[in-house]
């Protein structure tokens, strides 16, 4: 009796050592930024529509919406496409539509603990790291918090990004590595989150009007565009971003997975010291408060 009634002990600290987590409730609702390297600026938005059982599995129906056009002028492109997704003992799973497998893949691990790593799928070599963990209370709910990164299985230092249960991450999503979040096949595209919410949980982040933003067209960024020198471009040590019209700005540069890795706020003129990084493709976001005045590639040789 005393077996059995450890036993029974040990299976209840066991199960009770997984992390309970939420989401994607009813109501739930992300908009994302999107930025293309071709230039191409809008949002995505990614909803909670029903419960689904897919592949013999209970979960999540969501629907992403893309919604973005070449940042000076050109047609719009709107689609839609769905995505399933459920959560299981701390674990968040998406269901892979994209590369033909249909496997349910390990999108984020809750239970991963400092300095662990988790898989993404079987098909390719993509591992998260974790760097540091634990709980942070927005809008009155405690939610558990993740400071992650890629690892290749070479360490990225990029930084970190912050992974929240029930929002997800809130810098970039994992864009073009992760085939089940994919909003891209043929280049990698810059996810930043910009709201949330549901039918429990108020708005995380900005209102819709700055959120679904789109450029109106060639007349209104054009002119603004002009007043922007990048140079030189191919670089080998650093790289200058002239802006006039003393405005503020904001200059942020990201390696070829879509991974920050410089950062800068300026008036008129900066310049960024490119000799850290490995020769190669960089891209770049250049945006004055709100509106991304443009996007574009530079080499560094």
């Amino acid at each position: 009796m005393k077996t059995f009634s450890l036993s029974l002990f040990l299976l209840i600290v066991s199960i009770s050592s997984f992390c309970q987590i939420i989401w994607s409730p009813p109501g739930a609702i992300w908009h994302n930024n999107y930025t293309s390297i071709g230039g191409d600026i809008g949002y995505v938005e990614t909803k909670y529509v029903s419960d689904a059982v897919i592949a013999g599995i209970n979960c999540k129906k969501l629907i992403e919406h893309q919604c973005y056009r070449f940042y000076l002028g050109g047609n719009l492109i709107d689609s839609y496409k769905n995505l399933y997704t459920y959560e299981s003992g701390g674990v968040i799973f998406m269901f892979n539509l994209v590369d033909g497998s249909n496997n349910w893949d390990t999108l984020y691990n809750f239970n991963t603990p400092v300095n662990g790593i988790w898989h993404i799928n079987s098909t390719d070599t993509i591992f998260i790291k974790v760097y540091g963990a634990g709980t942070k209370i927005i809008n009155s709910d405690t939610l558990q918090w993740r400071a992650i990164n890629y690892v290749f299985p070479f360490e990225s230092t990029s930084g970190y990004d912050t992974l929240y249960e029930r929002i997800g991450l809130t810098g970039y999503r994992y864009g073009f590595i992760n085939p089940v979040l994919n909003c891209d096949n043929f280049e990698p595209s810059i996810f930043g989150i910009c709201n949330y919410s549901d039918n429990t949980f108020a708005l995380y982040g900005k209102p819709d009007s700055i959120c679904k933003q789109l450029p109106n067209g060639i007349s209104e960024l054009d002119g603004a565009d002009k007043l922007i020198s990048v140079y030189p471009n191919p670089a080998s040590h650093k790289i200058t971003f002239d802006v006039s019209g003393n405005r503020k700005m904001t200059i942020v540069l990201y390696d070829i997975l879509s991974r920050q890795i410089s950062q800068k706020t300026f008036t008129n003129s900066t310049t960024i010291n490119l000799e850290p990084f490995k020769d190669g493709i960089y891209f770049y976001k250049l945006s004055d408060l709100n509106t991304i005045i443009r996007s574009g590639k530079i080499i560094k040789q």
